[in-house]
């Protein structure tokens, strides 16, 4: 019985020892945890910034190709303003020969005002969309952001 003793000694050594090696696993996976998550944290900050950057860029040169589109716009509606004004003042003030003699004229510059009017694609000017794919997200967190191994537990008989 003293030897059986004994061994029982151990074995609460034994016990007390795996104990405390396993808090000491079990804190140092905390912390693991802890460090993956600050780790994965300013990995989304960093990639939220690269994603605000270019939305930036992007607004910007297209809001910049609106405002040029604009501006030419308006220089257009202006000289076919100025060109219509003319016109109407010539039938007002002058002979049929002398409209006749500014006719061929005035049509090619009306039809070269028209044709070379500007053109932008609005449609595609004005889209700007950030696409987000939670589903991926909600998986490639699961398969990225670490596991758990553990021994199996196995029975103890006494």
């Amino acid at each position: 019985t003293k030897k059986k003793l004994n061994e029982l000694h151990k074995t609460v050594k034994s016990v007390d020892y795996s104990s405390s090696r396993l808090t000491s696993q079990y804190d140092k996976s905390i912390g693991e945890v802890t460090e993956t998550f600050n780790f994965y944290m300013s990995m989304l900050a960093e990639r939220k910034l690269e994603v605000v950057k270019e939305l930036d860029k992007l607004y910007s040169t297209k809001q910049v190709a609106l405002s040029v589109f604009g501006q030419k716009i308006h220089e257009s509606t202006d000289k076919i303003d100025q060109m219509v004004n003319f016109t109407e003042k010539l039938l007002q003030s002058a002979s049929k020969q002398d409209v006749l003699l500014f006719q061929t004229s005035l049509e090619s510059r009306m039809a070269h005002l028209v044709t070379s009017l500007p053109q932008l694609d609005l449609a595609n000017t004005v889209q700007l969309e950030f696409i987000s794919n939670f589903q991926a997200i909600q998986v490639g967190v699961r398969n990225q952001f670490g596991y758990i191994k553990s021994g199996s537990v196995t029975g103890v008989s006494l």
